[in-house]
């Protein structure tokens, strides 16, 4: 998975959980087949810190 594609997969989750939890929305009716949040948490933050691992040392 390129680093693009891990940067899109974390910005997707954190708006999967943003949106679910807006007292707005209907997390049912967003979700119909459920959420697992501590599961897609932890694969944002495993991915999330891959590419700045990556980032830090471009930029060091």
């Amino acid at each position: 998975m390129t680093h693009y594609r891990k940067l899109c997969a974390v910005i997707a989750i954190l708006q999967d959980h943003i949106l679910a939890d807006d007292a707005n929305c209907d997390p049912a009716k967003l979700f119909p087949l459920g959420r697992y949040s501590t599961d897609s948490l932890e694969v944002a933050v495993q991915l999330a810190t891959e590419v700045l691992d990556v980032l830090e040392k471009v930029e060091g």
